[in-house]
């Protein structure tokens, strides 16, 4: 992955994400170069440019979603579903999909196959 999309990519999250601020930028090109060198980040993208951005771990046989960033008009498509689908094809040993909804800090885990076929 190029410098210029590492760079993209890191100017979308902090736009799109609250969370994050200018004070975070070097922070989130570590995890981002990390996610890179680990084949765990996926950027989707269409005409306007990145449509989402999302980070994970792989644990045993659990998809661990750390990071889940999607532009605002895109928000409610299902493309975190369509992302983990990748995930899945490309790791069909995993069972389980776990993330932190809300900042709640407790992580919710549901099997892979019955996350991806629920209604959100």
């Amino acid at each position: 992955m190029s410098n210029t999309l590492i760079k993209e990519i890191i100017d979308f999250v902090l736009k799109e994400c609250s969370l994050y601020g200018e004070i975070d930028r070097p922070c989130i090109e570590n995890y981002i170069t990390q996610h890179i060198f680990y084949h765990s980040l996926m950027v989707r993208t269409d005409e306007k440019g990145i449509v989402g951005v999302a980070r994970w771990n792989i644990v045993n046989d659990v998809i661990k979603v750390l990071d889940t960033v999607i532009r605002k008009d895109k928000r409610n498509t299902d493309l975190l579903k369509k992302m983990l689908t990748s995930v899945w094809y490309q790791h069909p040993w995993l069972e389980w999909v776990a993330y932190e909804k809300r900042q709640s800090k407790k992580y919710k885990a549901y099997r892979i196959h019955k996350f991806l076929s629920r209604r959100v």
